[in-house]
């Protein structure tokens, strides 16, 4: 028994398929209100399970301190992984940061956009496979 958490969408260049070597956004629209300290706290938690534990995971938790807001009901917060490096973070179309660290775009975005997310066919239907 799950309870709805966001929905999310993926978007790619000109809608081509997905391809971590290329820019592409992730939109994720709440559907309940979380706070900001509690969207780092779950991003942590993810990290390590991904990941195992990173010794710079408490620096990106840092910078995601600077990223993440409160979010409330149908608030929309879209990261945009333009660079390999970089992630550009808005809330509800006003951008809230730029997160500059190694590989943080698919570090931080496999989160959602991998097979090893804590759901994989969501993961799936993302990438449109």
């Amino acid at each position: 028994m799950g309870i709805p958490i966001y929905s999310a969408r993926l978007f790619t260049p000109d809608a081509r398929a997905f391809d971590w070597a290329k820019p592409f956004a992730l939109e994720l629209t709440y559907d309940r209100g979380f706070s900001k300290d509690r969207l780092v706290y779950a991003t942590g938690k993810e990290l390590v399970r991904m990941e195992g534990d990173q010794t710079d995971h408490p620096a990106i938790l840092t910078k995601l301190q600077k990223c993440y807001r409160d979010v409330s009901s149908s608030d929309r917060f879209v990261a945009l992984g333009a660079k390999q490096d970089e992630v550009q973070f808005s809330l509800n179309g006003t951008r809230t940061c730029r997160l500059q660290h190694p590989d943080i775009r698919k570090r931080l975005l496999s989160i959602w956009v991998s097979e090893n997310s804590r759901d994989p066919k969501l993961s799936r239907r993302l990438k449109g496979q």
